[in-house]
């Protein structure tokens, strides 16, 4: 019987805009097969997103200092207990 998933944090860099990509993956333990991966993206202030739909640009006061500060914790925070590779 299989255990419960595993999972684990990467971030990534993409592209010379300087997206940044909080990739969760959750793995299968034993059989070690990725079953899905999950994407949430962090985006620095002003940029244009590409959206297969539409063409949308974040707004400045839509990233405050404050979402900047937390998104360091969270990174910070990560490689401490080793979610990031």
């Amino acid at each position: 019987m299989l255990k419960s998933p595993m999972l684990k944090f990467r971030r990534k860099f993409i592209g010379i805009a300087g997206e940044y990509q909080l990739v969760l993956c959750i793995l299968q333990e034993g059989w070690r097969n990725q079953v899905e991966e999950l994407h949430m993206w962090f985006f620095l202030e002003g940029l244009e997103i590409a959206n297969r739909r539409r063409q949308t640009r974040i707004p400045p006061e839509a990233t405050s200092r404050s979402n900047k500060n937390n998104l360091g914790e969270l990174s910070i925070a990560a490689q401490n207990r080793g979610w990031e590779s």
